[in-house]
């Protein structure tokens, strides 16, 4: 199958110095990952006025025009960012290249909005627990934030041989052994998601998911690690949490 070749190539990179220049390299010259097209620019988009009109909703005592603004995985196109400067939101750009967990560790600004675009499920879940635990230090009075995440197996994105949730039938084993730092996946379901934030002490405002297709789900035999689940809660493939 394709994406087994391709988690093997990742693994393999993985071990490498350099691995990120490497990797980069390759999506550069083999799959064109990083070239923008009309369809990644237009998700783009649709996250970035979604943020917006969840910030409209619970966030309204806000001023855009004075709003500290913090993206956590803008990666290489920062159109979020932009389309917020160009409604409102007087950003001032400063990037952060590197491990998210210790480029917030020193950051002393409080932020009126933390959000972020299907970035939280290729964050492992100790570092994902500090990282939002932070977040939850950064956000000022009144501040919230908007997370959209995706939980669908990503071989599948580019593998139509296999289903979104191909990853739920290995065991935990078995996925640290597949799974690889140049572009992790945690398999975090969404109960788990919600029961971090709930934890860290957020005030989940709004939360919304995309049910996915149990019968698909029921073509895979789900590991018994995700037992505690139901078909329902294991069939989710997208979400959004709106957190004070």
């Amino acid at each position: 199958m394709i994406w087994i070749a391709k988690a093997v190539v990742q693994k393999g990179i993985s071990f490498l110095p350099f691995k990120t220049h490497i990797n980069q390299f390759f999506q550069r010259r083999g799959t064109g990952a990083l070239a923008l097209d009309d369809q990644h620019f237009g998700w783009k988009i649709g996250h970035a006025q979604d943020h917006l009109a969840l910030w409209d909703k619970h966030l309204s005592g806000i001023n855009r025009s004075s709003a500290n603004v913090l993206e956590l995985g803008t990666g290489w196109y920062p159109i979020v960012p932009v389309y917020f400067w160009l409604h409102g939101v007087m950003i001032g750009l400063r990037t952060l290249v590197g491990d998210a967990t210790s480029a917030i560790a020193g950051m002393r600004t409080s932020y009126e909005f933390i959000c972020s675009n299907n970035t939280l499920e290729h964050i492992l879940e100790v570092p994902l627990v500090a990282i939002l635990e932070r977040f939850k230090g950064l956000l000022s009075a009144g501040g919230g934030s908007s997370h959209f995440i995706d939980l669908s197996d990503h071989f599948g994105h580019f593998d139509r041989g296999i289903t979104a949730y191909n990853f739920l039938k290995f065991s935990p084993l078995q996925w640290r052994l597949i799974d690889n730092d140049i572009q992790p996946q945690n398999r975090l379901r969404w109960p788990q998601y919600l029961e971090i934030f709930t934890k860290l002490g957020y005030n989940v405002v709004e939360e919304g998911v995309r049910p996915g297709d149990v019968q698909e789900l029921k073509k895979v035999k789900v590991h018994r690690s995700f037992a505690r689940m139901s078909d329902s809660e294991l069939a989710i493939t997208h979400g959004y949490i709106v957190a004070r």
